[in-house]
């Protein structure tokens, strides 16, 4: 006998995460590409001249933000992807895996890697691309939360697709 009510088992409950359709628009920005992003997110600018180009591709109803850094190549291709390899591989000590995916878009000469980064880290996907010749895009998820794979997973997953979108879309403006 106890004072208080009979214990009982409960169900298992599962999270359930409802994330949007995947419907896109091009997007207006001062940096020299054109893209298409959901309808659910937007682009705000931080930084833009004729070389550098700093803007967040931000997912309020997800918490997630895309920085995104255009540069202007001026012969230092070589020297901008180590940048970016090197920022890629900061996340190893607290990753499980880096796995690379390579990019070959030739009608839009757009060309790069995207990063999927596994395990509790602080930016599950990040990428570059450029023509090889006048333009680099670099950009990295990242969360307004606690690195947790298995409580992000979902929504990484979800969000992979608009960023596969996002990089087809993509045009290098002249």
């Amino acid at each position: 006998m106890s004072c208080g009510p009979e214990s009982r088992p409960r169900p298992t409950g599962q999270l359930r995460i409802d994330l949007p359709a995947h419907t896109y628009a091009e997007a207006e920005t001062r940096c020299p590409y054109t893209l298409e992003i959901p309808g659910y997110a937007h682009i705000r600018e931080r930084s833009a001249n004729d070389s550098l180009c700093w803007s967040d591709l931000v997912f309020p109803g997800q918490s997630a933000t895309v920085h995104l850094t255009y540069k202007r190549l001026d012969g230092n291709l070589a020297q901008v992807l180590d940048e970016a390899i090197g920022l890629t591989y900061e996340h190893h000590i607290m990753a499980d895996n880096i796995e690379n995916e390579t990019i070959v878009l030739p009608e839009s000469q757009v060309y790069g890697t995207v990063s999927k980064v596994y395990g509790n880290v602080a930016s599950h996907l990040q990428f570059y691309v450029t023509d090889s010749s006048e333009h680099f895009l670099r950009g990295a998820l990242y969360f307004n939360a606690p690195p947790n794979m298995d409580s992000l997973a979902p929504v990484v997953d979800h969000l992979e697709k608009d960023l596969d979108h996002l990089l087809s879309s993509l045009r290098w403006k002249e």
